[in-house]
């Protein structure tokens, strides 16, 4: 991994040779070995990103976010602050995630999904396409969420024993 810097831009030499420019805050935090980064990603302050991880063309990932290994961010996806995206986990283009939340490990995240702030989606979790989640909603392991639906603030979503999705709704 090669990384040059001059102010905020940095040139960042891709495992495969190619080069690209993102833009970093203060205290970012590369650890990661071939780490795969395409043009246009910016990091907020004190971002970390691991071994193998993936971020799309035009991804924005606010600061104090953690990204573990073999994670992939899709393009153009918007990523808030103090989030952690676990190991395996693949975001499609064009999520948009808030603050706060915890993405566990081998989760997937289909394209043009929302999500609020202050969210668990457990392990190996699938969140199809087009897909709106309010805050402080958990997504139980394993759980399907088919695309185009809507899960409101305070839900807790599982799968029944008959492998049925179910919404639990949790009065304020």
């Amino acid at each position: 991994m090669e990384i040059l810097r001059s102010g905020n831009d940095l040139l960042y030499t891709n495992p495969d040779g190619t080069i690209v420019r993102i833009c970093v805050g203060e205290n970012a935090i590369f650890f990661g070995k071939y780490m795969y980064l395409h043009n246009g990603v910016k990091l907020g302050n004190n971002v970390k990103v691991s071994d193998f991880a993936s971020l799309g063309k035009d991804a924005i990932i606010g600061q104090d976010t953690h990204i573990s290994g073999n994670a992939v961010i899709g393009n153009r996806c918007h990523i808030g602050n103090d989030n952690a995206i676990s190991y395996g986990s693949h975001i499609g283009d064009d999520v948009i995630i808030g603050d706060g939340n915890i993405i566990s490990g081998r989760c997937v995240v289909s394209s043009f999904t929302q999500i609020g702030n202050e969210t668990k989606i457990m392990g190996h979790a699938y969140i199809g396409k087009n897909v709106k989640i309010g805050d402080n909603v958990t997504v139980c392991h394993e759980t399907i969420i088919p695309d185009d639906y809507v899960i409101s603030d305070g839900a807790t979503a599982y799968m029944t024993i008959q492998k049925k999705l179910a919404i639990r709704y949790h009065p304020p």
